[in-house]
């Protein structure tokens, strides 16, 4: 493998999840930890500070040991989600995410998704005054086309991107991590099993649960992306047959070897899962 693996916990804040327990999630980050995971990403709208909460449970007494990256800027209410990265909102979402982290300072703080009324610059300003307090310590952006981001002036004061990448788009994708590497932005993957779809779990969309991530997220439902990623399964299981691995490990090594981001997140529900994707294949 060309990376490293780093944990993404959204599961863990159990919105849009399923049954996750919180038990089997500390178990999971300890784990992590211990098997040298240093990389751990979470963010606050992931079931409104929840899992949070969970990670900075995890990574009591081992946060020498952990790259700690959390986000801002996308905001969950009564009335649904919206962005506000405006520094006064900002603001008050660092220090919330610094208390139910129960950390003094994050490695890394991310702007979640752009808004398109709002500059990202000025954004990336507000946080870079949080990094002279030392509250962070590096500043990056998740979600953004390439356009914006090549555009951004305060392009030099990043460290990093994170973006949704898998083997059903690395094509559109691999221009934006091309240009992270010529510009020396540490990239970060996410989606590689597409939240399960790619995991040959469902026999049709219908089966797929309507208020899920793999809904209305990863849009399972949606019958061009169900008839790719059956088609992906289908070449990922012989290619996982001839070498004798297992599914998962198969197209974990796949978007690693297209991808050549620095980290591939991963999410894991249960301790074998954590522990199937560790395993060499």
């Amino acid at each position: 493998m060309t990376n490293k693996l780093g944990l993404g916990t959204w599961q863990y804040g159990k919105h849009f999840w399923g049954d996750v327990k919180d038990d089997e999630s500390l178990t999971i980050i300890k784990h992590a930890i211990d098997s040298e995971i240093s990389l751990i990403d979470t963010a606050p709208v992931y079931g409104d500070g929840h899992s949070e909460e969970i990670v900075g449970k995890g990574i009591k007494g081992k946060r020498g040991k952990v790259f700690l990256a959390t986000k801002c800027g996308l905001i969950h209410n009564q009335k649904g989600y919206f962005h506000d990265l405006t520094a006064e909102s900002l603001e008050k979402e660092l220090y919330l995410s610094l208390k139910r982290l129960q950390v003094d300072y994050l490695d890394l703080y991310q702007i979640h998704w752009p808004d398109i009324n709002y500059p990202t610059d000025k954004a990336i300003e507000t946080l870079l005054k949080f990094k002279e307090k030392e509250l962070i310590l590096n500043v990056g952006v998740c979600n953004l086309e390439l356009k914006e981001l090549s555009t951004l002036e305060l392009l030099p004061e990043l460290y990093s991107l994170q973006i949704k990448f898998s083997i059903l788009e690395q094509d559109e994708q691999k221009p934006i991590l091309d240009f992270c590497k010529s510009h020396k932005l540490v990239s970060l993957t996410y989606g590689a099993f597409e939240g399960g779809l790619l995991l040959d779990k469902y026999n049709s969309p219908e089966d797929i649960p309507q208020k899920s991530a793999k809904n209305f997220f990863y849009q399972g439902k949606n019958p061009k992306i169900w008839q790719n990623i059956q088609k992906i399964i289908n070449e990922q299981k012989l290619l996982a047959k001839q070498k004798n691995t297992s599914l998962s490990k198969q197209i974990l090594a796949t978007t690693i070897e297209q991808s050549k981001a620095s980290y591939s997140l991963i999410g894991c529900r249960t301790l074998n899962q954590l522990k199937e994707n560790l395993s060499p294949l």
